[in-house]
């Protein structure tokens, strides 16, 4: 009978530590993860900013001007729009 005994506690400390050991490596390929994904969000966020810093005002008006050319209608309710507000905040 204590053999019996000696064994079952031995078989749930081994079934522990594997679990735990599992777990473990669960953690680490999730920190491996969510490193790569930090470094890749990193290296997207400075692309961006490269990108930011080397757009001029023309190339942003120019973008606005392209835009206007393919949704005129859309354009006129945006401007309708802001004119509408802008003359409600600054009205005398």
């Amino acid at each position: 009978m204590g053999n019996d005994d000696n064994q079952t506690p031995s078989t749930e400390e081994a079934s522990t530590q594997e679990q735990t050991s599992s777990r473990v490596c669960s953690l680490g390929d999730g920190l491996k993860e969510a490193r790569q994904c930090c470094h890749d969000m990193r290296r997207k966020a400075v692309e961006r900013l490269q990108n930011a810093r080397s757009t001029t005002l023309g190339d942003v008006l120019d973008g606005a001007a392209g835009f206007v050319k393919r949704h005129p209608q859309c354009s006129l309710g945006v401007a309708a729009t802001l004119g509408f507000f802008m003359g409600r905040l600054f009205r005398r």
